[in-house]
């Protein structure tokens, strides 16, 4: 018995003891961070990386959706007219249109969705016929190229598919991304050659120094011709096409071929342009340049060093190893493209003003001779089609045109090549339309676009926001066509990549419309 005190013992020696209320909980594993717990005061809890993802990626698109909403997300920008391959018999006459995104204090203020449409219409060849048994071409399957053979309806000095690959074509109802062209001998149509960084073209012209000194620009700075020095010196027929001629110097090598162009032309038309800018001639609106001079006389001479490589072709000689020799006797023409140039140095002769321009990356390309079969390599990621919006059981989902007016359709993104028909319709290849966005995620680069301040009142590329690459994935060659935008654009764009870039754009073009 308890010892009693006061006769009865302690009071509390019957009683039941209380419950612990106070509950343990372990910790969970670590994560990015820590947040308040609910309805508790001082509490928190630890989110997983993927919970932190979810919940980040749910805000920031309804964040996104209502920018759009009160800010209006869709902007028409003007209509921009130009023309492609000027001057040549493939000039096409094209119209770009398209939307911006436009809010007040958002990444999506500076992008923007464009449209290329090609007006006119041009017979590129029709369907013979295609390629599209797995089992009969296994590597052209395991490759993800489909072959479709095109027949011209009459032979010209060259091939009307020799530009058209890195485009997309159409029947009416199909449209595919162009990979490459071949020969009726299955040898490539096209061969394109580059300038190492190294080893720009240089470009000379000569005009009559009195034709100079009466020009206002030169008067208003005391007849001084060196005011002339870093303007823009522009040719506006800038496409040069010619047969190969012996004055063509091709050499080989191991891993590359080379080219050498010495050109020299006579009574070209010629311009000077007021820079006005740092910017490199490449990005300059030409159309905006005040004009300081201008002849169609003047005499210019190009020199240039291009390098092909090998591994691009070989595939298409087998077992005949690939020289500059075997190149040489395919082709029969080359283009070349002079670009707006930068004025370096001026140095007068005999009545003449040779003007330098600074050195350019310029590119070649050197043309088989036509053919009236040709075979045109698809990209089979790329394959959409263009169908009347029906249902399944062939109804057709809306109400009966008016007389003249065209039926509704739909766009099937994804297209199987392999399975469903393609180029089912009897017509011939156009130029189908073209969308593009400025989105690094879709263009695979990034334009240096300093547009806001950080807490520190540095400015930051607002593209940088967006997903990027730890590393950049392309070779020193495939950089070459970029190397005079160094510092103004990164691309980790691949050769893959640009061949599925007509999906990704439809993709785009059907959110515009959904939304």
């Amino acid at each position: 018995m308890p010892k009693k005190q006061n006769g009865f013992g302690k009071p509390t020696s019957f009683s039941i003891k209380g419950f612990n209320t106070n509950v343990k909980k372990g910790k969970s594993a670590g994560s990015p961070g820590t947040y308040p717990g609910n309805r508790s005061y001082g509490s928190s809890v630890h989110r997983t990386v993927i919970e932190k993802y979810d919940i980040d990626s749910n805000w920031s698109r309804w964040r996104k959706g209502l920018e759009y909403s009160y800010l209006g997300a869709y902007l028409d920008f003007e209509d921009l007219s130009s023309v492609l391959y000027q001057g040549t018999v493939d000039e096409r006459e094209v119209i770009f249109d398209g939307h911006q995104f436009s809010t007040a204090s958002s990444d999506s203020r500076s992008h923007y969705a464009a449209r290329r449409t090609v007006l006119g219409v041009r017979d590129l060849g029709s369907v013979v016929e295609v390629l599209a048994s797995a089992s009969d071409y296994p590597d052209n399957y395991e490759r993800n190229e489909l072959w479709v053979k095109i027949q011209q309806n009459q032979v010209l000095g060259t091939s009307r598919l020799r530009r058209v690959i890195g485009e997309r074509l159409t029947d009416g109802s199909t449209q595919a991304n162009v990979l490459n062209v071949l020969t009726e001998q299955k040898k490539p149509i096209r061969y394109t050659g580059k300038n190492r960084l190294e080893n720009k073209s240089k470009i000379t012209v000569t005009v009559p120094v009195s034709d100079l000194l009466a020009v206002d620009y030169v008067i208003a700075n005391n007849g001084n011709l060196n005011c002339l020095i870093g303007e823009i010196g522009y040719f506006p027929n800038f496409l040069i096409e010619r047969p190969i001629d012996n004055n063509d110097i091709f050499e080989d090598g191991s891993d590359f071929f080379e080219v050498i162009v010495n050109d020299t032309s006579t009574a070209s038309q010629f311009k000077i342009l007021d820079a006005k800018t740092d910017l490199p001639p490449a990005l300059l609106d030409i159309s905006s340049l005040t004009p300081i001079y201008s002849t169609s006389s003047a005499d210019s001479t190009l020199k240039g060093t291009y390098v092909f490589q090998k591994s691009d072709y070989q595939r298409y000689f087998g077992a005949q190893y690939l020289t500059a020799d075997v190149v040489k006797g395919e082709v029969s023409d080359l283009s070349y493209a002079l670009m707006p140039f930068k004025i370096q140095s001026i140095l007068e002769v005999n009545g003449n003003l040779e003007i330098t321009g600074e050195n350019i990356q310029t590119v070649v390309k050197l043309f088989t001779p036509g053919e009236l079969i040709n075979y045109v390599i698809f990209a089979d990621n790329s394959f959409t089609q263009t169908v009347i919006d029906n249902d399944k059981a062939g109804n057709y989902l809306h109400k009966p045109p008016a007389p003249g007016e065209k039926l509704w359709q739909k766009l099937k993104p994804d297209v199987d090549p392999w399975i469903e028909p393609v180029f089912t319709d009897i017509g011939h290849l156009d130029y189908a339309e073209v969308y593009c966005c400025s989105c690094p995620d879709f263009s695979h680069a990034v334009i240096r676009m300093p547009e806001s301040l950080d807490d520190s009142g540095n400015k930051n590329n607002r593209q940088r926001k967006f997903p990027l690459p730890s590393a950049m994935g392309n070779d020193s060659y495939s950089q070459l066509g970029i190397g005079n935008a160094a510092g103004v654009v990164q691309s980790w764009e691949t050769q893959k990549y640009k061949s599925v870039l007509g999906c990704a754009s439809i993709q785009l073009h059907l959110c515009l419309l959904t939304n």
